[in-house]
């Protein structure tokens, strides 16, 4: 990941509908332009799809974009959670601006696609390169992130990545790492008052 300033005019994308596909002989993978999501990972001649997960957009958390609908895998520019009381007022949306817009490809073929996309109020933008293995089922994901703005300042950049059903199930076994955890809901003022340690977790508001 590479950060570097840029000016906000020189990246004016002019943005286009669609669901982008790559593939190789043995794995799919399909990309939503519209937030830049990533919502289909299957192998060649199965239907299951780990990245099935998807918000409606009656359930989407209050102080998202309002085109927004979280799926499968999203990327989080800006922030990670719910923007602060300063920046609500300047209407930056939870998880950041390009969760909700179209995103632009700058270059496609069978196997590979390079996409890019602007974030004015966080004065951020993202190029992205997905490439697909010639043979085997992997792809590759390459990010860089140019601040548009005029000052430097530290940005949280996360991979939101939610599996889904049926790949998903009750019945599933999950060996992790990991340990604490907190609610975005209830991170303020204090996150770690109601943290939690895997795998007993709090639900509540994404």
């Amino acid at each position: 990941m590479s950060f570097q300033t840029a000016k906000a005019e020189d990246f004016q994308p002019k943005p286009s509908q669609g669901v982008i596909r790559l593939s190789n002989s043995v794995l799919n993978l399909e990309i939503e332009q519209h937030g830049g999501q990533l919502v289909g990972l299957r192998l060649a001649g199965h239907d299951l799809n780990p990245l099935s997960w998807t918000k409606t957009p009656e359930n989407m958390p209050s102080g998202a974009h309002e085109d927004a609908v979280y799926k499968g895998h999203f990327l989080c520019m800006g922030r990670t959670g719910q923007p602060s009381q300063g920046e609500k007022k300047a209407g930056v949306p939870m998880r950041g601006e390009q969760t909700g817009v179209l995103w632009t490809i700058s270059r496609r073929d069978a196997r590979s696609v390079e996409m890019e996309c602007a974030a004015p109020l966080d004065a951020l933008k993202v190029r992205r390169r997905l490439e697909m293995d010639e043979s085997a089922s992997c792809f590759f994901v390459t990010e860089a992130f140019d601040n548009t703005g005029s000052l430097g300042r530290p940005h949280n950049v996360l991979q939101h990545a939610t599996i889904g059903p049926p790949f998903f199930s009750e019945a599933s076994w999950i060996n992790s790492n990991a340990k604490q955890g907190f609610s975005n809901k209830l991170a303020r003022p204090e996150p770690h008052q109601f943290q939690y340690e895997f795998p007993i977790a709090r639900l509540g508001e994404a």
